[in-house]
């Protein structure tokens, strides 16, 4: 990656406003505050830091300000977790006892699990017993969504993936189906396939996935940007 690059993504995922997107006119700009966005943020910081470890700059100051980033996320999505073990969609600010907690939404758990399991390795999840109830929450949010959306059950069993709680068979049921899924639900079937040592079939849903991809020319003289289109249930 190019230093403006690197520099760009770390401020990113450090939480900064507003910035321009390389030489674009696009700006990214800072998310709603729905508890799904702050999963989102938390696998940012966590992928910005595991890149710095991977580029041996753990030492960089910005390694300091992502694990505090990281461990502030976690806190907090910690702190919002109900008592079913799932999260809600909206939190409707600091958690109050005397109050009835917001509904879990499977697909914003789904994404907070997985942000939460990407701090763990890193060693900043402090209590196990929440990822433990996650669990226990999308293995019964996943049996009810036999008849959901593809990318509702591709992104439950990818959460479960992260946790050792999915099987080849249930991926191998949508991979029967990969021609036909959606955009996301092939990414988060790749995904699984990865999780569970399954490089090869990982590699054949990118198959299907990638030739669906549009280009676009992001300003006169940029290399062309890659992306996928259309639209997605996902709360993040």
């Amino acid at each position: 990656l190019s230093p403006t690059l690197r520099r760009l993504l770390i401020e990113l995922a450090l939480g900064q406003e507003v910035h321009p997107l390389l030489a674009s006119n696009r700006c990214i700009l800072p998310p709603p505050n729905t508890t799904a966005d702050r999963a989102s943020d938390l696998l940012a910081a966590t992928s910005a830091l595991g890149y710095l470890h991977a580029a041996r700059a753990s030492a960089a100051p910005e390694a300091g300000r992502l694990t505090s980033r990281i461990q502030g996320l976690v806190t907090e999505l910690v702190a919002l977790q109900n008592d079913d073990g799932g999260w809600p969609w909206v939190s409707g600010g600091k958690p109050n006892p005397n109050q009835p907690q917001h509904p879990s939404d499977r697909m914003t758990s789904a994404r907070v699990a997985w942000a939460l399991s990407a701090a763990e390795p890193l060693g900043l999840l402090t209590d196990k017993n929440v990822l433990d109830k996650a669990a226990n929450y999308l293995t019964q949010e996943f049996a009810k969504a036999s008849g959901a959306d593809h990318e509702t059950r591709a992104m439950l069993l990818h959460a479960l993936s992260t946790r050792n709680k999915a099987t080849f068979e249930q991926a191998n049921s949508l991979n029967r189906l990969r021609q036909s899924l959606p955009d996301s639900a092939l990414a988060y079937l790749a995904l699984t396939f990865a999780n569970l040592d399954r490089a090869p079939m990982a590699s054949e849903v990118l198959d299907v996935l990638g030739p669906r991809s549009k280009t676009e020319i992001p300003a006169p003289g940029q290399p062309p940007r890659r992306y996928w289109p259309g639209s997605s249930p996902s709360p993040a």
